[in-house]
């Protein structure tokens, strides 16, 4: 990888963001099984926009998992759960 033709990238990216640009990017193949990994530098822009389309689906994985787990902790706290409790003693509220 090429560190140098990265950070002349990131001189085109605001510079709040421009730390989190990869030194490679991930997309789906076609049939959208694997992963393939090219340096960012080397990318074409379809590429680039397969490698959005893969960060978003990770993004909403994550999102619905936060969420998920933030609707855990909002319920075993209303079943009267503490922070010691384990997830498996509490007496859910059905």
């Amino acid at each position: 990888m090429n560190t140098n033709n990265t950070s002349a990238l990131r001189k085109h990216v605001t510079s709040f963001y421009a730390d989190h640009l990869p030194e490679q990017i991930r997309y789906r193949d076609r049939a959208g099984q694997e992963v393939v990994i090219v340096p960012t530098h080397t990318a074409t822009l379809d590429e680039l926009a397969f490698a959005i389309q893969l960060a978003s689906e990770e993004q909403s994985i994550a999102s619905r998992r936060r969420c998920a787990l933030d609707e855990l902790y909002i319920n075993a706290r209303k079943a009267g759960a503490l922070g010691a409790d384990r997830l498996s003693d509490i007496a859910w509220k059905e």
